[in-house]
């Protein structure tokens, strides 16, 4: 699992690399997806840590989102859908990414790297 994990980090800085985001912001956002990959790699969040801002936070992102109907997630990746984009930026906000720019790019990446994951995963299973 470990080299998948490599390689979407690959394409990842990939993508980066022919993005047209200044430089600076690019080298930040490869750092946030090592962080990320670090973070996910080792632990589950503790919710016990989360602060009284988190929770608010997470309180207004459900809000936003609870009344969306929610497709497949395959459908959810291949579409940007509004209930993933919304999701995916708050839960971009609660790690701490506070430039809309990085997290609508980190968002696709993530999204574009789920996709990937699921389609490798239907082949491996032989489903279509």
């Amino acid at each position: 699992m470990q080299v998948r994990k490599g390689r979407l980090l690959q394409r990842s800085k990939k993508e980066l690399r022919t993005s047209k985001l200044p430089p600076n912001q690019k080298i930040r956002i490869i750092t946030i997806l090592h962080q990320f990959r670090d973070k996910a790699a080792r632990a589950v969040p503790d919710v016990g840590q989360l602060t009284r801002e988190n929770c608010d936070a997470i309180n207004e992102l459900w809000e936003r989102i609870k009344n969306i109907e929610v497709p497949s997630l395959v459908e959810q990746l291949e579409t940007n859908h509004p209930f993933r984009a919304e999701l995916d930026d708050g839960i971009l906000r609660l790690l701490g990414i506070e430039n809309a720019k990085q997290r609508t790019l980190l968002a696709a990446i993530f999204r574009r790297g789920a996709y990937v994951a699921i389609e490798a995963l239907k082949q491996t299973m032989g489903a279509e």
